[in-house]
């Protein structure tokens, strides 16, 4: 088997390491299949593919041999391109719709083992972020953020709101009424005293799962996503 490493740094006080290892010595019994289909505001959808040793692994399958993994959209199939960094390694494709109930496959083809070619998931409605728009200035001691968008459905929804001057939230959307309100003040700034404005990116997710094929041993995930962002500034 061969196997190669990585260390990656994500602060200055804690890191990760990460492998990859040729996926023709890792039967499809020991694999977790992290799959994802996300639709963006251009009206394309990329395919997102991960296959590593085991769930919450850190080990990567890197593809060998005759092992392919194929990304199908109706009529149209595509072989999912390697990407990688260092040695984290995933795959994928892109395709040119992002409607809702569209459905998208992800085949797992192996030269010699068994094959795992049924996961699939069907994509949620699309929508805009109507509220705030892009450049709005908020204070974290004052305002409240309210986020609004269009075309409200049953599916669950996640905000995450980001900057590199507060600590980070993250918000559950159990119930779409097409609004949230943030209380600004929940943006706790990671140094007070500064005095700084930063950016902050909101995110807003709608999400539907999938199926995973029934060969991976370890099991899996295949999300369906509507993924929107919307860029503001915020001062402590």
């Amino acid at each position: 088997m061969r196997v190669k490493t990585c260390f990656m740094a994500i602060s200055l006080l804690s890191s990760v390491a990460c492998a990859s290892v040729e996926s023709t010595d890792v039967r499809t019994s020991g694999i977790y299949a992290s799959f994802e289909a996300k639709g963006a505001n251009d009206g394309t959808t990329k395919v997102h593919a991960e296959l590593t040793v085991g769930e919450n692994s850190n080990t990567y399958l890197d593809l060998t041999g005759e092992d392919t993994l194929t990304a199908t959209q109706g009529d149209e199939s595509k072989s999912m391109s390697r990407n990688n960094l260092g040695s984290i390694v995933w795959y994928e494709s892109v395709f040119s719709t992002n409607e809702e109930g569209t459905t998208f496959n992800i085949a797992f083809e192996r030269g010699e083992d068994e094959n795992a070619p049924n996961s699939e998931v069907s994509l949620p409605a699309p929508f805009d972020l109507t509220v705030p728009t892009e450049g709005d200035e908020f204070s974290m001691s004052a305002d409240k953020i309210t986020v609004a968008w269009n075309n409200i459905t049953d599916d669950p929804m996640t905000l995450l709101v980001s900057g590199n001057c507060f600590y980070g939230i993250t918000e559950n959307i159990v119930t779409d009424q097409g609004v949230f309100v943030i209380e600004a003040a929940r943006l706790e700034p990671i140094d007070p005293t500064t005095g700084d404005m930063c950016t902050a990116t909101l995110t807003l997710t709608r999400e539907r799962d999938g199926e995973i094929d029934e060969a991976y041993g370890e099991g899996g995930r295949f999300k369906g996503r509507q993924v929107r962002t919307v860029t503001i500034t915020v001062a402590p």
